[in-house]
């Protein structure tokens, strides 16, 4: 995604009236029309379930502090939806307010595609963040060109995997690492792990506990079990699959897939703590398999940061295709000349976030998921 550089000069304007043209004009969509939202975005072909209506139900039924709206452009003549995107306001007395474009998501970019749309859009941008005394707007997309306007501050720090099912899946298998993937998949195999598909609250349950566990153990803070509650409750059974991992009749790992069209989404994933190696490769075996069975042409394995290298590396061995994943803030002129020239750390480099790492290393369970929902009642 990219944004001309025509847009500066409406960005850094005092006053901005909403822009409107003959053929078309931006405006928040009213919640009683959000359905017609849906409907575009079903018809354009990097729609996600991100940018959904029901991902929006997800989200604020989970975290309060989270409110979103649909910014669309609408043809002068029909009426039609030709393009937006969701913009939900963070609201955080702790990191203060800021707008996102979309929460929690891996990849959700705006479904816009011209130049001019950007144009139109632009005076909303800056009227919806000082509306909202929000400090800043994040538009979060794949990054696909150089060019970053200057009045947003860009950040790419995140990677996107994708695996093409353009084969069947004995085939596909082929191009999956021998000894990290296929070898340690046969060897759980004999060992007596099986996956079976759940889509109830229980199989939700187990889920979170092994998802609760593997942040603890990688010092993270576990997100609240009313995120996983809310994903159940909306997303289930048409966009949402639980698997999980057993052996011995014990859940020893787990796997969230959202569905979406002809693509597979691997959310959240996790294991017990000394799980028996080759549990998660079996795991996204019979996943990957799944897809392919249900017609499924992409295999989206999520976003990663840079600085996990081992997942990185991980994520590169079963065939995928490797994108970049950028930040695009739009900060107030006032932010930005205080910004300018100023190097801008990752959240991983400050003490804070490592002292929290460390105290979520040690601290029970119980407290763990304490310290989660504290910090995702800032978050998003």
């Amino acid at each position: 995604m990219s944004l001309p550089s025509e847009i500066i000069s409406v960005l850094d304007q005092d006053d901005v009236n909403p822009v409107t043209t003959a053929a078309h004009s931006a405006q928040w969509l009213p919640k009683d029309q959000e359905s017609k939202w849906d409907d575009f975005v079903l018809r354009q072909e990097c729609g996600s379930i991100y940018h959904t209506v029901a991902w929006k139900k997800v989200i604020e039924q989970a975290f309060p502090h989270i409110r979103g709206r649909f910014l669309v452009l609408r043809d002068g003549d029909s009426e039609q939806i030709r393009g937006g995107l969701p913009i939900y306001q963070v609201r955080s007395w702790l990191l203060g307010n800021r707008l996102v474009s979309v929460p929690f998501a891996s990849v959700c970019d705006p479904l816009i595609f011209a130049e001019e749309d950007w144009e139109l859009l632009a005076p909303e941008f800056k009227s919806e963040r000082a509306r909202t005394n929000s400090k800043n707007l994040v538009v979060r997309a794949v990054l696909s060109d150089d060019t970053v306007p200057l009045s947003f501050h860009s950040e790419s720090n995140f990677r996107h995997h994708t695996l093409l099912l353009h084969e069947d899946f004995d085939t596909l298998c082929t191009r999956f690492d021998k000894q990290s993937v296929r070898q340690k998949a046969e060897k759980a195999r004999k060992a007596g792990v099986t996956v079976e598909e759940r889509s109830d609250e229980g199989g939700m349950t187990v889920c979170h506990s092994l998802l609760a566990a593997t942040r603890r153990r990688l010092a993270l803070p576990p997100m609240p079990l009313r995120f996983f509650e809310a994903l159940l409750e909306n997303l289930c059974p048409r966009n949402l699959k639980i698997f999980l991992a057993y052996q011995k009749s014990k859940p020893i790992a787990c796997h969230l897939i959202l569905n979406f069209k002809d693509q597979w989404i691997s959310e959240y994933s996790g294991n017990a703590d000394g799980v028996i190696s080759g549990a998660n490769q079996i795991l996204y075996l019979e996943t990957i398999r799944q897809a392919c069975a249900h017609g499924a042409r992409k295999f989206s394995f999520g976003r990663t940061s840079t600085h996990s290298q081992g997942l990185l590396s991980y994520k590169r061995r079963w065939g995928t295709t490797e994108e970049h994943l950028t930040d695009y803030t739009l900060r107030s002129r006032r932010d930005s000349e205080r910004l300018t020239g100023v190097d801008i750390s990752s959240p991983e480099d400050s003490r804070l976030y490592r002292l929290c790492k460390l105290a979520i290393a040690k601290a029970p369970m119980p407290i763990c998921k304490v310290i989660g929902n504290f910090c995702y009642r800032h978050l998003g």
